[in-house]
């Protein structure tokens, strides 16, 4: 499980209020994508 700490969400939260991509968000996604990818292959060997 990820998780934002409380500064990033707080941010996060702000950015969301002026619109637009929530990099922090994006970056935690495409992290937990990846490690999800890599566990697929490991798991399939």
């Amino acid at each position: 499980m990820r998780s934002r700490g409380l500064g990033g969400r707080f941010l996060a939260g702000l950015r969301a209020l002026a619109g637009g991509e929530i990099r922090e968000f994006t970056e935690l996604a495409e992290q937990a994508r990846r490690q999800a990818i890599e566990r697929m292959i490991q798991h399939a060997k």
